[in-house]
């Protein structure tokens, strides 16, 4: 079956001059040349074919053709043109270096009236629409990602030409074949098209001949030849004399386009393949027919390949002339160049090129010397460059980028300004230049960048490290706007797009961001980078599913990775799957032991599994390793925090906030921590502070509104309360709080609301179901309320507190069983509870079990012996069995520790009474009403008072207050 390939061109661009003084301008309009020379002197080629790329998908018959083209010209069909004036180009000899040097050298060989056969057989493309419209032929060190950088321009190529033919007034040849098959950077916007119309432009009166026209199919296979392209294949045998229709021995323009005609596109079809001719004079005759090769071809046997005689170099002949030091000096630079041996080694080929150069006799070599040094530096310091595009992404500086340094500051100081080159080599000095100060001083790594950049603004290095130091500098806008102009002149470089992808989402642009990481991935996909930070934005996304799958995908690409590992161990431990996220930072502290971030985030997986005593240890490492990590700190202090151990907390969010004031999440946590001390302007101060940082969490303003209302400025709590919601009405905590302010405040019925709301956002929350039920309690809605408790109960079966307030509950309703066995499960959940033995209390002295009921409230005073309801509840018990010195005793502890407890007074007035001590009691009950007893109903159906109220004192003291 016929193999397809999409060919753009294989183009024989003929050029004939005649004296013409000055050199074309691109794009002036062309004087029209003489189109035959007066006589033909030599003829030169240049030969170049490339089926093995080193960083593209190679190709299988370009080198092939190449050589059959080479095979041609050497025979006597060709004109048996030495090999001595034929530079042959083949594969790994075919460098952007050594193609330059040899269309350099054509400069000096040619004279007038020359003819010059130029060929290449491979591939060719152009990145970017928009810039210049560049196309480039790409050499076997090319990049498909920087051809800027690496590969062949076609304008280099059209100024070469305009050279050739206008200043050395040569016949020029030109045979390209730059559109093999292949996956090329170009293809998504038709690279080799563009490319193509690049050649046609007219640089001095070029005859273009086109294996097809744009958009067709040029076939290669091995039934052509053995393994040759058909237009190719073809092409040699026309210009062999199987072209000559006419039988005058001269294979003329016309002919040759007939003959590809007829037999290309029949051969193509049913694929269309149509040559092209675009000539000013078609009878123009290319070769004489040689009559062996002719019959040879016609009986498909080899014909005659090369000439009897051979001419001799241009080199060798200077060199023979030479003397016999000079001609070993040469010897000995050609040896140290094969042996990249060129600076700074003994022996080095610097020495011997300098000798050389001072050596007069071999003047007129001097050229081809230089150029032969040139192309060796360049090829050796591409090299490393070459790394630097495929692998590095933040560079490690080695002493090799030194050295390229060097060489490229020797390339240019040969090349001249004048050469093409000259900006991209300046170019890549300052850029390695950046790289080795980087490390010490990024301000002027930055400045070497755009050093790099003023020499060549098509650099597109320099414009991934410029742009890689601002977002590190965290000038995110500025960093942008560098990667998308070197987006601009190398858009199939996989880096640029995963560091704009960085810069984007530093700027929460996750949309554009996720955009940049797939064409990175698109770009390059097995570059585990990408994966990772692509990763990284998915986790920020809550896109759990996609982000696990991409760090498993850059853990599949590279195994030894230790962040990959930290972050994936985040995701994991934010899904809540801690054994898998420990092995995981445990695997990146395996390949890091250093890494001090891996061992943070295992403290905090530690501690969410209870484990503090390893949490505690992997915060201390952590902080060992990097003491001014700002985040290890932080996390410190919460395990602390949990701890009780607060003034150790206190310093390490302190020493945070040192490290970095201007994280607002630790003024949270501090403020926390501060409230809990009951140190309300630190807090306050604290909570301010995030806000100035960060004015719209929701969070931080509902743990403010908890603030001012426990120091009772309910109006500024509920202003806070009310923002917190405006900010994110979904948050169940804020309604929850919310609920008990305005509980507080008795707006009950906006209380049950936000009950409900925090309920409906968080239906597992027993807190508020037991909140809810107090306040349904206290609103005498009994049934309802025990219904929240239940449903506490179910959320939280292990809270005392729920079943003290259900004890409560059922206590009102007299049922006393029940309400006995909450207490009890409430004790059995927290033996410690002051609150819970006084409730019991109360409820066994209602059923007159006072033994039990004295036990129970003397646990809750030994457990709390400052609360005052306690003593009075105990007072009340021991005046109900008549121990009354007992029982003033135990009042007047309530007094002494709340002097405004009315009651207290009140009860004491009534032992007194009961102690036939009438003044006293008459004292005492004005002591209750002056501090705010009001309950006249209560007295006046006290019978102990009976016998008091004849009494004057007694009258006044009632009829006083009774009036107020």
């Amino acid at each position: 079956m016929k193999l397809q390939k999409l060919l753009f061109i294989f183009w024989a661009f003929i050029t004939f001059t005649g004296q013409i003084e000055a050199q074309e301008e691109r794009g002036q309009k062309v004087e029209k040349a003489n189109m035959a020379p007066k006589t033909v002197g030599q003829t030169w080629a240049v030969i170049v074919g490339v089926s093995q790329y080193l960083h593209i998908n190679s190709l299988r018959f370009a080198g092939d053709d190449a050589l059959a083209f080479y095979n041609f010209l050497t025979s006597p069909a060709g004109g048996s043109v030495p090999e001595s004036n034929i530079q042959l180009l083949l594969n790994d000899k075919a460098t952007l270096g050594q193609v330059d040097r040899a269309m350099g050298n054509l400069l000096d060989f040619v004279k007038p009236n020359d003819r010059v056969f130029l060929y290449f057989s491979g591939h060719g493309d152009q990145e970017s629409r928009t810039i210049a419209q560049r196309g480039f032929l790409l050499t076997h060190d090319s990049y498909s990602n920087n051809y800027n950088s690496t590969a062949f321009a076609v304008l280099y190529l059209q100024d070469y030409i305009a050279t050739l033919s206008t200043k050395n007034h040569a016949q020029i040849l030109l045979f390209l074949d730059a559109c093999r098959a292949g996956k090329l950077a170009g293809n998504e916007i038709g690279g080799v098209q563009l490319m193509g119309q690049q050649l046609l432009k007219q640089v001095a009166n070029e005859v273009k001949f086109m294996a097809c026209q744009a958009n067709e199919l040029s076939l290669e296979g091995y039934q052509w030849g053995g393994g040759r392209g058909l237009f190719s294949y073809h092409l040699i045998r026309g210009m062999q004399g199987l072209a000559d229709t006419d039988g005058d021995k001269t294979v003329t323009l016309r002919e040759l386009e007939r003959y590809l005609e007829d037999r290309v596109t029949a051969e193509a079809a049913p694929n269309p393949q149509n040559p092209l001719l675009v000539a000013a004079d078609k009878s123009l005759p290319i070769v004489k027919v040689d009559a062996a090769t002719l019959a040879s071809v016609r009986q498909n046997v080899p014909p005659p390949l090369f000439a009897a005689v051979q001419g001799r170099g241009v080199t060798q002949t200077i060199l023979e002339e030479a003397e016999t030091d000079v001609k070993k000096l040469y010897t000995d630079f050609q040896e140290a160049v094969t042996n990249k041996q060129l600076l700074d080694v003994p022996n080095a080929a610097e020495g011997y090129f300098e000798r050389l150069l001072a050596a007069p006799s071999i003047k007129d070599m001097h050229p081809f010397i230089k150029r032969e040094f040139a192309a060796a530096l360049l090829e050796e310091s591409s090299k490393a460059f070459a790394g630097l595009l495929e692998n590095k992404n933040a560079p490690e500086v080695t002493s090799a980028y030194q050295k390229n340094i060097r060489y490229l500051e020797k390339t240019y100081l040969i090349l001249g300004k004048s050469h093409f080159l000259y900006p991209n080599l300046r170019a890549r000095v300052s850029y390695y230049k950046g790289l080795i100060a980087e490390s010490v001083n990024p301000d002027a790594a930055l400045l070497n960048f755009r050093q790099a950049l003023d020499a060549d603004s098509t650099f597109s290095p320099a414009y991934n490290d410029a742009g890689r130091i601002l977002y590190l500098k965290k000038s995110y806008s500025e960093a942008q706007r560098v990667f998308e102009k070197g987006i601009q002149f190398a858009p199939n470089w996989s880096f640029l797009h995963v560091n704009y992808g960085m810069t984007l989402a530093a700027q929460n642009k996750r949309a554009e961001a996720e955009a940049a990481y797939k064409k990175a991935i698109e770009l390059k996909s097995d570059d585990p980078v990408v994966y990772k930070n692509y990763g990284n934005l998915l986790s920020t996304q809550n896109k759990a599913e996609a982000a696990e799958e991409a760090y498993k995908k850059a853990i599949e690409l590279k195994t030894n990775d230790a962040e990959t590992y930290n972050n994936y161990g985040m995701l994991l431990n934010a899904k809540k799957r801690y054994n898998e996220a420990e092995n995981a930072y445990k695997k990146a502290i395996e390949l890091q032991p250093n890494y001090a971030t891996a061992y943070s985030n295992y403290g905090i997986v530690m501690a969410v599994q209870n484990r503090p005593a390893e949490a505690e240890t992997a915060f201390q490492k952590s902080i060992q390793l990097d003491p001014n990590d700002a985040q290890a700190h932080f996390n410190y202090g919460i395990l602390l925090v949990s701890q009780n151990r607060q003034a150790e907390a206190e310093n390490e969010y302190k020493k945070c906030i040192e490290l970095n004031p201007n994280d607002a999440f630790v003024y949270n946590s501090y403020g926390v921590l501060l409230a809990a001390q009951n140190r309300f302007a630190e807090a306050e101060n604290a909570y301010k502070k995030y806000f100035e940082l960060n004015p719209t969490n929701s969070v931080v303003y509902g743990n403010y509104g908890n603030l001012l209302a426990r120091q009772g400025r309910q109006n500024e709590a509920e202003a806070a309360y009310r923002r917190s919601i405006e900010l994110n009405a979904n948050d169940a905590n804020v309604h929850k709080n919310y609920a008990v302010l305005l509980k507080n405040l008795n707006r009950l019925t906006e209380a049950e609301i936000e009950y409900k709301r925090a309920i409906q956002l968080n239906t597992t929350d027993s807190e508020v179901y037991k909140n809810y039920g107090m306040l349904l309690s206290a609103g005498n809605r009994p049934e309802e309320a025990e219904v929240m408790y239940k449903k506490a109960i179910e959320f939280n079966p292990n809270d005392a507190y729920i079943y003290n307030s259900y004890g409560i509950l059922l206590a009102a309703q007299n049922r006393f069983a029940d309400a006995e066995a909450a207490y009890k499960k409430s004790i059995e959940l927290n033996a410690m509870n002051g609150l819970v033995y006084s409730n019991y209390g109360n409820l066994l002295s209602r059923q007159n079990r006072f033994e039990e009921a004295e036990t129970a409230y003397k646990k809750a005073l030994g457990f709390t012996p400052n609360d005052a309801n306690f003593h009075n509840n105990y007072g009340n018990l021991l005046e109900r069995q008549n121990r009354l010195a007992e029982a003033e005793a135990s009042y007047k502890k309530v007094i002494e520790l709340n002097p405004a407890y009315f009651r207290a007074y009140y009860y004491i007035a009534t032992i007194k009474a009961r102690q036939k001590l009438p003044f006293e009691a008459v004292e005492w009950l004005g002591k209750a009403l002056e501090r705010g007893y009001t309950n006249f109903d209560s007295i006046s159906k006290n019978p102990e008072f009976d016998y008091l109220r004849e009494m004057p004192e007694f009258m006044a003291l009632i009829g006083r207050f009774r009036n107020k």
